[in-house]
């Protein structure tokens, strides 16, 4: 004779732990992609940063970085001269970010965003140009005294502090 009794409480209760242990995983793996995804992006900025500042001091041409968000994706675009040389979408998944422009004596926080976000201000990109001889970062052909670019993602937030006076940036 069969038993056709069924699942046990115990089996049961096996089960929805191991289900409620895979999701767990699966939660936790989707928070560390958008984690990553902003480590990488503000290193990857900061890798470009270093490139424009080089390619700008040793060319005849001016460099500049432009950092554009469209269709809630954002992209860096190296520019010489009015020629766009090398363009790449950031990997940066559900997150934003923003900068700080001096403007004047004013640090003013910018939202990068292509449309108007209610009651942030918002700016459809940012263009980091650095000068010829010292290297500083210089306001030139609508380009922007960034103080600071921060990536958030994830629930973590990353900043590239940018120093105008000599071009430096560091990570935080």
């Amino acid at each position: 004779m069969k038993d056709n009794r069924g699942f046990t409480l115990i089996e049961f209760i096996v089960v929805m732990l191991i289900v409620a242990a895979l999701s767990t995983g699966t939660i936790l793996s989707a928070r560390m992609l958008g984690l990553g995804s902003a480590k990488s992006t503000i290193g990857r900025i900061s890798a470009l940063l270093d490139y424009v500042q080089v390619e700008n001091m040793t060319k005849s041409k001016p460099y500049f970085l432009v950092i554009e968000e469209a269709s809630d994706k954002y992209y860096a675009v190296i520019y010489r001269d009015t020629e766009a040389i090398s363009s790449e979408k950031l990997d940066l998944t559900r997150g934003e970010l923003t900068c700080i422009i001096n403007e004047g004596a004013v640090n003013t926080e910018y939202l990068v965003n292509s449309s108007a976000v209610t009651g942030r201000n918002t700016i459809p990109r940012i263009k980091i140009c650095f000068g010829k001889e010292t290297g500083s970062i210089i306001e030139y052909d609508g380009s922007h005294l960034v103080k600071q670019i921060t990536v958030s993602a994830a629930g973590s937030t990353y900043r590239i502090r940018l120093v105008t006076a000599t071009g430096r940036h560091y990570l935080e």
